[in-house]
């Protein structure tokens, strides 16, 4: 594909699509706890453990600003900024930091080596030559 002079690998576009639906469904996702805490609230009432609503305000805060950030790395992308292709290439690596940590943990891979396999791929993917290129805006890598 074609953008703004460079050729752009298709990848980038994929990447960046699945940055935007991994985003737009963590936002659903909290739409969906909070509708679920107003009726834990209403059906318990407000004396309902402080614990238990502390940890999903924590749990909805976290789930939307990881969402942000997926919806923000995916616009990055699109636009071809460098800043899309560093915090891509962070998060991908940090996924990965995370799915082999679980892994340890729980000791056993069972289902979890999947995503350590998908985050080092688009590691692998982000820092290709031809994928770097694409981000490099005169003389800024």
């Amino acid at each position: 594909m074609k953008r703004s002079g460079k050729d752009v690998p298709t990848g980038v576009f994929i990447l960046a699509g699945l940055a935007f639906m991994r985003g737009f469904y963590s936002l659903l996702g909290v739409l969906i706890r909070i509708i679920g805490l107003i009726l834990f609230l209403f059906r318990e009432g407000f004396k309902a453990d402080i614990i238990y609503i502390i940890a999903l305000v924590l749990d909805l805060s976290f789930y939307a600003a990881m969402g942000g950030l997926f919806i923000l790395c995916g616009s990055w992308l699109i636009s071809l900024q460098p800043r899309g292709w560093m915090l891509a290439t962070v998060g991908s690596g940090l996924y990965l930091l995370l799915a082999l940590a679980n892994i340890s943990l729980n000791g056993s891979s069972y289902g979890r080596l999947t995503y350590v396999v998908i985050a080092a791929i688009i590691l692998v993917y982000l820092n290709i030559p031809a994928t770097k290129r694409v981000f490099e805006t005169d003389g800024m890598p």
